[in-house]
């Protein structure tokens, strides 16, 4: 092991010591280059400056030619033959040098007074160029030389040090790996759980009384593993039981509830049930409330449907016994009735055989599930019975909307058209009947527009983006048929609102903005709903048109009486009031519904 340090340390020094010597190769080699391009640009200066002189560009080419001795005389490139002796460097250093200052720089200064042209000036400096790029590749074969003798001192140190740990692990493998293999192999046997394996190590040392203690600790282990063994194996099919159970009423619970009439597909139920529960037989008859034969019959296995005992059309005492014995088949059926308080769904019927009786388990999970099908049901019903009393209230909405708009308007029409005949009749002056015949006109006309805004009205709804979007909506709709500046101010974004709410506040709303748009000839017209202190909810729409006036046809013509039916629906407050600079403000306010259930 000492070896192995010393050859570390050597390996160490010996890559210290050649970065050291390596430290300034770059740094010259930069430099270099750096004079190989300055003699270019000062060449290329003295050029423009024959071709036109200024004195900017004299400064050019002096500032140039201070920079390249500067280089030239940098103490780097002197290192390597000021510190290390190589005398090649320096050689072509001092080639350089004099070259410099006995050719070059005064040929410089000839150019600069043009005493000598461009194109000698340009042969001499390519010449001067060529002897620093042989100055360049003596620095790069020093560079290399001493990367290659780091390379070298690296591969030698390290086989040295390659052989030494062979030695040590040779030495090592007889007296300690062999022993501590034996001993981890049966100490990974026994984290798997066999005990069976035991050490053979005869060493009286640390190892072999390590042998000893772990061969007796397995003996003592492994009986009591067997033992813990067989419990663990019936606490984990107990376990994944339960989690079968859970997950099997979790299904029927997560459908139930997907689900907007409480819907279910009752066969993949069965046969999960049937699985968990280890019953193969196993019956499902659904009744209508009122019926006495099934609708439908499911069976957790096609094969038994003949066999079974429950037969179709013979469902009328299932729910009178629990447990009834069919000698025919010799089996036991025991029965979980769909039912609750007042309404019966069906049955659940589990055939036993002979002499067989229900787990606890297995009698809970039946019930369970038997319980979760009525909850299911019973929310079906219900949402059918919700279905039709929506759609009666649909239908009563449509009713009231057709007799307060359309109907009045038709009614009206037919005055109108009564009038006419009489004027026939009494032969009535043409002027007259033109009176009465613009009336038709206008009144049929005002019937068309209501009949679309019924039809609008009708085909209303709120989406998932709620009651505030619905608004901006019917906002933009209107703004496409009228030039009055139409806002919304919505502060109750926070508040929970029924759908019924939602509807009612939506209508109000679209009413009243409609009267204004065709009605109140003004420039303005806004909806403001927000939260009062006492936490009930003001809806306000105004405009600065014309005003209603008090003519009762007036206000039955513009719909305020569906709007106070709204309004008292949402158990609120209707006002209509003249505002005093011109134009109506129509207030609803109430208490959303979730007070009322607060309180209850």
């Amino acid at each position: 092991m000492t070896s192995v340090i010393a050859m570390a340390f050597i390996s160490i020094f010996s890559s210290v010591y050649i970065s050291e010597l390596s430290e300034f190769d770059g740094a010259a080699i930069n430099l270099s280059g750096s004079m190989r391009m300055l003699t270019f640009k000062t060449t290329s200066q003295i050029a423009d400056y024959q071709n036109l002189p200024s004195e900017e560009k004299l400064t050019h080419i002096h500032n140039s030619i201070s920079r390249f001795e500067k280089k030239l005389n940098n103490g780097i490139l002197k290192i390597e033959f000021t510190q290390h002796k190589d005398i090649a460097i320096e050689h072509g250093y001092n080639t350089i040098k004099t070259t410099w200052q006995e050719e070059i720089r005064p040929l410089f200064k000839q150019a600069i007074q043009q005493q000598i042209p461009i194109d000698k000036l340009l042969l001499n400096a390519t010449a001067f160029v060529d002897l620093i790029d042989n100055q360049v590749i003596l620095y790069q074969q020093k560079a290399e030389s001493r990367l290659e003798l780091l390379r070298i001192v690296q591969i030698t140190t390290l086989f040295i040090t390659l052989i030494l740990i062979y030695i040590c692990l040779y030495s090592v493998h007889y007296k300690i790996s062999i022993p501590l293999k034996e001993l981890t192999n049966v100490a990974k046997k026994s984290t798997q759980g066999d005990f069976s394996h035991r050490v053979n190590l005869d060493q009286q040392d640390e190892l072999g009384l390590l042998a000893n203690t772990i061969n007796a600790a397995s003996d003592t282990i492994e009986a009591q593993y067997a033992n813990l063994e067989k419990r663990i194996a019936s606490k984990t099919r107990k376990l994944k039981r339960s989690k079968d159970m859970i997950e099997l009423l979790f299904d029927i619970s997560n459908q139930t509830n997907q689900s907007a009439s409480g819907e279910l597909m009752f066969q993949p139920i069965i046969e999960q049930l049937a699985e968990i529960s280890e019953i193969s037989n196993i019956d499902l008859c659904l009744l209508t409330p009122q019926g006495e034969v099934p609708f439908q019959h499911l069976v957790s296995s096609p094969q038994q449907l003949l066999l079974n005992a429950c037969v179709k059309g013979n469902c009328a005492t299932c729910h009178e016994r629990q447990y009834v014995y069919d000698s025919s088949s010799k089996t036991i059926q025991i029965k979980f009735p769909l039912q609750t308080p007042t309404v019966r769904y069906g049955v659940l019927v589990v055939n036993l055989p002979e002499g067989a009786l229900l787990d606890p388990w297995q009698s809970q999970l039946f019930k369970s599930v038997a319980d979760q099908i009525t909850l299911a049901l019973s929310l079906q019903g219900k949402s059918h019975q919700q279905r039709r009393i929506a759609l009666h209230n649909e239908r009563s909405i449509i009713a009231r909307e057709l007799h307060d708009s359309l109907a009045q308007s038709l009614s009206y029409l037919k005055i109108q058209v009564t009038r006419i005949q009489k004027g026939v009749d009494k032969d009535v002056e043409k002027e007259s009947l033109q009176e009465i015949i613009a009336e038709l006109r206008e009144g049929i006309s005002s019937a068309y527009r209501q009949l679309r805004e019924l039809l609008t009205t009708f085909r209303l709804q709120i989406t998932d983006s709620g009651l505030q979007q619905a608004l901006n909506d019917t906002l933009d709709l209107l703004q496409q048929r009228t030039e009055m500046r139409l806002s919304l101010d919505y502060h109750i974004g926070n508040i929970p609102l029924s759908p019924t709410e939602e509807i009612h506040i939506l209508q109000v709303a679209k009413e009243a903005l409609q009267n204004s748009v065709y009605h109140s000839k003004g420039t303005e017209a806004s909806i403001t709903i927000g939260e009062n202190a006492d936490k009930s909810i003001s809806l306000t729409i105004s405009d600065n048109g014309i005003g209603i006036g008090s003519d009762p046809q007036k206000v039955n013509h513009y719909g305020l009486a569906i709007m106070r039916e709204r309004s008292t629906s949402l158990k609120g407050e209707f006002n209509m009031t003249e505002v005093a600079d011109g134009g109506t403000e129509i207030h609803v306010r109430f208490k959303p519904s979730y007070l009322y259930s607060q309180v209850a």
